[in-house]
Order: structure tokens, then sequence, then C-alpha cells
């Protein structure tokens, strides 16, 4: 075990930050004293990651999001909100930061109290309200400092959007002295590399473990299942595609399992979508920890990821869902963002795309797959080997942790 200190920071919890939680377990037997700076945002989220544990050689740190206690709460609150409105009188880094997320400000401020206790060798950062804070600890100690992309963070709103504008000047002045910089999907990395052409930007697919992959799960294709899931359900992901599509089916029964928190308003609109007389079946499940969901995907016959290309980063990026569905062997039912497109056509075995908002196209897919359960059973099969011989953590991680082993 290599006498280093490595200390992470996110603006996040680890339930939602899965990123990071793979990467904290890929170096925990690797480096003797880690680190991770990390929120309590309180909610269904926060009971899950109080269920995490750890090696006794990394150590979480877990700071306030919520209203409890309320003063320090409403003071980040109102550092963010100055400085977002100063900042289009004077292009200052700190503004723009502490504008983009209150986060920011609670990190500094922790930094400045426990700059001792925080001596490190290199710095972290997960999500763009953690880049100032790891660039500011790493001036302070003299230290490198990394970024997670796990997003194209500029590309979340529209170019429009003073947020927008903010997270452009952060990392334009940020992100040119980090030692490297790893992407979560080939066109993010694309995107960044020409933006910066002289740091060391890489891609890390945002794939998983081999230990969560069961054996391969047959004789799902009698009763075909649709399933889709993410951390809340949202009304900009594309489930009225899917739903829409099943309204043209009628020749089979099929089931759509959609799981994460969903507010009643969400779920009665998406279900009105579906025709009063459709004999399809529709099954909303709660939330649950990383483990569980693939515990639950492999009873599935197909994944599901229709992304409506909303912005520029929802058209790069590459959901974590869709190695999720690998591992577990689910075909895959993927929209054509840019990323999504460019994935299926490298890997075309393991299932299908279709145009985004294209209802025909997907209930052609549909169709195939109800007229030919051999072709299903097939595109099942190349997915979970896909997985387990290629797209998963044991492969990817190795080049993250070559980069680490470069700098310390």
């Amino acid at each position: 075990m290599k006498d280093k200190h490595i200390l992470f920071v996110t603006t996040s919890n680890l339930t939602t930050n899965p990123r990071l939680y793979k990467e904290l377990l890929a170096i925990q037997k690797k480096y003797n004293r880690i680190t991770c700076i990390l929120f309590d945002i309180g909610g269904w989220s926060q009971n899950i990651d109080s269920q995490i544990s750890f090696n006794k050689n990394i150590k979480l740190i877990y700071l306030s999001a919520t209203r409890k206690p309320f003063i320090p709460w409403l003071i980040a609150s109102i550092i963010e909100k100055t400085c977002f409105y100063f900042y289009s009188y004077k292009k200052d880094l700190k503004l723009a930061s502490y504008g983009i997320s209150k986060r920011s400000w609670i990190i500094v401020s922790y930094f400045k109290k426990n700059l001792e206790k925080l001596q490190c060798d290199l710095v972290i950062g997960h999500n763009i309200g953690a880049l100032y804070p790891v660039f500011y600890l790493s001036s302070k100690l003299n230290i490198p400092f990394a970024f997670d992309a796990e997003d194209f963070h500029r590309g979340e709103l529209d170019i429009n959007n003073k947020k927008s504008q903010l997270i452009d000047f952060v990392e334009n002045k940020i992100l040119p002295k980090s030692c490297f910089v790893s992407a979560a999907s080939p066109l993010i990395c694309k995107k960044l590399k020409k933006l910066y052409p002289k740091i060391n930007i890489f891609n890390i697919n945002n794939v998983f473990a081999k230990s969560y992959q069961k054996e391969f799960n047959s004789n799902l294709t009698k009763k075909i299942t649709l399933f889709w899931f993410s951390q809340n359900v949202g009304l900009n992901r594309g489930l009225q595609d899917i739903l829409r599509a099943l309204n043209k089916i009628n020749d089979e029964n099929l089931e759509l399992i959609i799981l994460g928190h969903c507010r009643e308003k969400v779920k009665e609109e998406l279900l009105n979508i579906l025709n009063n007389d459709s004999s399809h079946k529709i099954t909303f499940l709660e939330a649950v920890s990383e483990n569980k969901i693939f515990d639950l995907a492999k009873n599935y016959s197909i994944g599901l990821a229709l992304e409506p290309s909303f912005s520029v980063n929802n058209n790069i990026a590459l959901s974590n869902k869709i190695f999720t569905y690998l591992i577990c062997g689910n075909a895959l039912i993927l929209s054509e963002t840019d990323a999504q497109k460019h994935f299926i056509q490298n890997y075309p075995s393991v299932g299908f795309s279709y145009e985004i908002g294209n209802i025909e196209q997907l209930v052609e897919i549909l169709n195939k797959y109800i007229d030919n359960k051999e072709l299903l059973e097939s595109h099942r099969k190349n997915a979970w080997k896909l997985a387990n011989k290629q797209l998963n953590w044991e492969v990817e991680q190795q080049k993250w942790l070559n980069e680490l082993e470069q700098i310390l």
C-alpha cells in the first residue's frame, strides 16, 4: 500500500455520485490514506448513503447541505445569490465559483478552518461546484489537482443562461492548470480536448465492476419486459416516447418498469399518455441503492436509454444506465443522441437505436423483438458478454489508476 494521501471532493453524496464511489473502491487497497469531502443532502439518497462502508483507511467527511443548522445554510445562500449578481459587474473567479454553487463556499470555508489536517499529495474534484475548492486547496498546499468531468458542465444549460457563462469562465480559468481531467464519455472527452488541447484529458466510461454481474438469466423472452431507471423520474428523460410506442402495439402485452424517485404529478402525467384500454402494464418502483439495481435489472429483457437531447450535455453524455443494462444482460434500445448513436454504431450486436421522437421507428424495434425472440436473446447474451470481457470497471479503472501512479 502506497504511503500517499489522496483527497476527493464532491458537492453531492456517494449515492448520487456512483462514479466517485467506484473510484474510492478502486484505490482503497492501494493508498494508505484517503479522505473524501462530501455532503449530507438529506432525503432518500442520504438514507442509502448511511449504509455504505469502506476500509478503515478511507475517511468520509460530510458537510451539511440542508437547512439544519439554518444560519450557516442562510449565509451560504446569501453569498451564492450575491456573488451570482455581482459577477455581471466584475468577472472574478471567486465570485463566479460561489455564484455557481453555495457548496463551493461551504467547502472552501471548511478548508480554511482545517488546512493543517488536510495535508495531502493530490486532490480530485467531482462536480462543477468542487472545481474551485480543489484549485484553492491545490494553491494553498502546493499540490497537484485533478478533475472528473462526469458531465459537460457548461453545456448542461442553455448557452445564454448566465450560470452557463459562469461555468464557462471558471472552467477556462482552472482546468488548464489541472494535472489531468477524466471525462465520462468519448464525446465529452472530445469536446474538452478541443477546448484545452494542452492538458491531459482521457475518457473513463461509467462502467461497473464484474462483481455485480450474475449468471446470464435466460428465458426472459416469453414475456418482454422493458426497464428504465434513474435517481429521479422526470418529464425530460424521453419516457413519453416509449409510452406512445406502447399505444401502437396490440399484439402482445408488454411490461414497462420505471425505477426512481417519482413525484405523483409526474407519475400521473406519464400514465395519462397510455391509452385507457391499454393491456400493457406500467410498474413504478422507488429508488434503491446501486447494488440492488443490478439485482432488479437482471430480471428484465430490455434496458431503455431514451434521452431527448435537451441540452449539449444530454446529447454527448453516455449514461451509466447503459453499462448497467450491459452487465445485467439486457438488450438495449437507445435514443439517438450523438453519444448513444455513436455507442450503438460501435456495438451493433447488443441492441437498436431510434431517431429521437420517431415513435414509428421505436414501434418497429419493439416489433422486431416481439416477432423474433431469438434475436432478443442474442442481443441479451451479447450485452452480457461485452460487459464481462471489455466494458467493465476492472478493465476501465486501469487507465485511471495508471494516471494516479504517474502523478504519485
